[in-house]
């Protein structure tokens, strides 16, 4: 079995890896200190910029559908930096899984682009 990193799975592990870093591990402790909301939407609307919050996220519906291996290789390295963050990603990433396959179709799109955009939570509409 050749476990090779594919050259798009190896950008998205040092995006996220350089991301976590410079941008998040300068505020986790603040994060987790002050419980301040404003601090996890910035960390969030910064990897939506990236295309971070929609790594799972099929492309019809606004995500960058990178697949499996690379939305794990994504959260270990921003986990790494800030454990908020890293949860925060991987439930929207999975709640949008769920609407796409289960939600009404009306209803799939915008939740799920509003996620990927990190606008709002997918979890916030489930």
């Amino acid at each position: 079995m050749d476990l090779t990193l594919t050259e798009e799975q190896a950008l998205i592990q040092d995006t996220a890896r350089r991301f976590a870093d410079s941008e998040l591990a300068p505020v986790a402790a603040e994060l987790d200190r002050s419980g301040d909301h404003a601090i996890l939407k910035r960390n969030c609307r910064q990897l939506a910029e990236l295309g971070f919050m929609g790594l799972n996220i099929d492309s019809r519906y606004g995500g960058t559908e990178a697949g499996v291996v690379a939305f794990s290789l994504a959260v270990t390295e921003i986990a790494r930096a800030c454990a908020s963050t890293a949860v925060t990603l991987s439930v929207t990433n999975m709640v949008a899984e769920v609407i796409r396959l289960w939600a009404a179709k009306s209803r799939r799109h915008s939740t799920c682009r509003d996620s990927a955009a990190a606008t709002t939570s997918a979890a916030a509409s489930a």
